[in-house]
């Protein structure tokens, strides 16, 4: 009979110290900010083809340029050029646009997780010939991350954190310098 009587009291006493031991809505606010805010995303407000690693902040820059000599690298939905989101999760584990700029109509789709991250590049029905796509890996908001060109790859080490990531463009490629790499959009592009 006693030990009846133990058992509802430890339930009880268990579920008033969970509930007690609960987070308040600012910790699970400031835990929900802290999971966000790190990983590959489009985080970059200037352009959503800018992927970027937090909390590094080593991104890699997508633009494109024409074979009249036009380049463009500020990609933003709702102006030019002509944006068609898809899919964007949340934590940045998969986004996908299609783009039409003077004619170069490409999807951009990308997947992520963790360091990882695979960004394809895929033309699209109509797409204008002799396009260019160019890779620049880059450091925002004033890191001191290390890049490294060598080719169609290259690497980033952010700053002040035991990490290097390589990175492999495949496609056509046209050609490299220390700052970027160009790859022709007549046929689909990944970078990994």
């Amino acid at each position: 009979m006693k030990v009846k009587a133990i058992i509802p009291l430890i339930l009880f006493l268990s579920i008033c110290f969970k509930t007690l031991a609960q987070e308040t809505p600012e910790e699970k606010y400031q835990q929900l900010q802290y999971e966000l805010a790190s990983g590959w995303n489009t985080w970059d407000t200037r352009s959503v083809l800018t992927h970027v690693l937090l909390p590094y902040g080593a991104a890699i820059d997508l633009n494109l340029a024409d074979n009249e000599g036009n380049r463009i690298n500020t990609f933003r939905i709702g102006g030019q050029p002509l944006m068609h989101p898809g899919a964007h999760a949340y934590d940045g584990s998969y986004t996908d646009v299609a783009l039409d700029w003077k004619g170069h109509k490409l999807r951009v789709q990308s997947a992520a997780e963790g360091l990882n991250n695979v960004i394809l590049i895929t033309p699209l029905e109509g797409n204008k010939k002799d396009g260019q796509l160019i890779v620049v890996p880059k450091s925002l908001w004033q890191r001191a991350n290390k890049i490294v060109m060598e080719n169609n790859k290259f690497s980033i080490a952010p700053y002040g954190f035991d990490i290097h990531i390589p990175v492999t463009t495949q496609g056509h490629f046209i050609g490299a310098d220390e700052k970027e790499i160009k790859l022709s959009v007549n046929e689909p592009v990944a970078i990994c």
